[in-house]
């Protein structure tokens, strides 16, 4: 499992990191390791990523091109310092891809219109932005000689087609929920549901989008490499006390970290759209690889430390809120049907 570390304002990388650690050594029944977002960026955000880097073995930074807190967007400019000082550590960029700039007036046009619901957060984020960012953050990740992964998405078309003409500085992340789920949901007439599935960059409505996501994760050749789970998940209430009235402070996030996998090998090696070695290349190899853990992780194979799970196709459940594992009282995934479920797990 790999979490995101996020400093809180006026907070050092390395005091985040040590506090994400310490829960984690409390909480943690499998073995991590830790992303770490970048808080904007200078000299001394630089001096704190190369000590994260060389004395805690952290080998992925997150680069954000939009952020709510404005204090972490990079301007594209210091996304270009950053992904050098990357190269010079060895680490990957990690970027959130979305252009902040069109996004904040998307989000100020709509609130003067009177628009505040659910609804206005794909509105407001266009494919544009993402197709945009995603371009100008390769075109930086190539000049800058680093390995950058979009992490997130994109979720459009246009993000994704961006991705692919990238070529091999650019791999992409895809978010699980975006393999069950689409935009419509933001339209519905219920505001909790709605803002149940805020997160950015948005799910797309186009009822096609799931499947061609799948197609997109079976092709080896193609730049979605790795399925996520993308889990920041949110209570109903803890989503309506920020955010009704105004949908630019609804929490952005989903669940996903218990049904990853087997939402993955539904809808990819049950839909008929990849085989089971595909769907473990983007579950667990491909991502071991871009770590530098690979073989060690992310292979089944005499040396390897390997958490093995083994999944009874022929044992149906159905994904609800009531019976989770996860605290929490909404899913994304609610109603979905696996056919795969964990059934025993061992350690070699």
């Amino acid at each position: 499992m790999v979490d995101l570390v996020e400093p809180a304002p006026e907070q050092g990388m390395g005091e985040a990191l040590n506090e994400w650690r310490e829960e984690a050594e409390e909480k943690a029944c499998c073995d991590y390791a830790f992303r770490v977002a970048l808080p904007g960026w200078g000299e001394e955000v630089k001096r704190e990523m190369e000590e994260v880097a060389k004395k805690e073995g952290v080998n992925a930074f997150k680069i954000s091109l939009w952020h709510r807190d404005p204090s972490m967007q990079l301007s594209t400019a210091e996304a270009a310092e950053a992904m050098s000082a990357l190269r010079s550590v060895g680490a990957v960029a990690a970027v959130h891809a979305e252009n902040g700039e069109v996004v904040r007036e998307g989000e100020r046009r709509l609130l003067a219109r009177g628009m505040a619901g659910p609804e206005s957060i794909p509105m407001s984020r266009p494919e544009e932005a993402e197709e945009e960012a995603v371009t100008r953050a390769a075109a930086v990740a190539r000049q800058a000689g680093v390995p950058m992964v979009i992490c997130g998405g994109p979720t459009s078309r246009a993000g994704a087609a961006a991705a692919a003409r990238a070529g091999g500085v650019c791999w992409a992340e895809a978010p699980a929920a975006a393999l069950a789920a689409t935009g419509a949901e933001y339209y519905g007439a219920c505001w909790d549901r709605a803002a149940g599935f805020a997160t950015a960059p948005p799910l797309r409505d186009d009822p096609s989008a799931p499947a061609a996501l799948a197609r997109a994760l079976a092709d080896d050749s193609g730049a979605f490499k790795v399925v996520t789970s993308e889990h920041r998940s949110f209570s109903m209430e803890t989503k309506a006390a920020a955010g009704r009235g105004n949908f630019v402070n609804i929490p952005l996030g989903v669940n996903g970290v218990e049904e990853r996998v087997a939402v993955a090998w539904e809808k990819m090696a049950g839909g008929e759209k990849a085989g089971a070695e595909a769907v473990a290349a983007v579950t667990s190899s491909n991502a071991a690889k871009a770590l530098g853990v690979y073989p060690r992780k992310g292979r089944l194979a005499e040396g390897s430390d390997a958490d093995v799970a083994v999944w009874n196709p022929n044992n149906l459940r159905q994904i609800s809120a009531k019976t989770q594992q996860q605290r929490g009282d909404f899913n994304v995934f609610e109603g979905e049907e696996n056919i795969s479920i964990f059934i025993y797990k061992n350690r070699s």
